[in-house]
């Protein structure tokens, strides 16, 4: 498992820099009533920036359910939250939506 999380991180920083969040940070905003929307706003922002080439969610999911998934994420694993919020939120979607492998590509 932390063998497929190294390579999930490691795939993924190069679209996702090391920014401004990092999981303490979205996971305080997450779990602050006055705060939240700053949070989902950002998870929004991160995961439509990855769909389709990291993640395939499926077109029925809410930004409720993502909210949930990724709150739970760092709920769980306290100690990644010092790592950049993007990859997290990355991470989290990848593991539950991943994207079929495309034919022929390099990639």
């Amino acid at each position: 498992m932390k063998r497929f999380i190294s390579t999930a991180l490691l795939t993924v920083s190069t679209a996702a820099s090391a920014g401004f969040y990092t999981g303490n940070d979205l996971f305080e905003r997450l779990n602050d009533p006055d705060r939240v929307y700053l949070g989902m706003g950002y998870i929004a922002g991160v995961s439509d920036l990855g769909s389709g080439d990291y993640h395939c969610a499926p077109e029925s999911v809410t930004l409720g359910q993502v909210r949930d998934m990724v709150t739970q994420y760092l709920r769980t694993n306290p100690s990644n939250r010092h790592m950049s919020a993007a990859l997290l939120v990355t991470y989290t979607l990848m593991e539950q939506w991943p994207c079929p492998k495309k034919k022929g590509g390099n990639l």
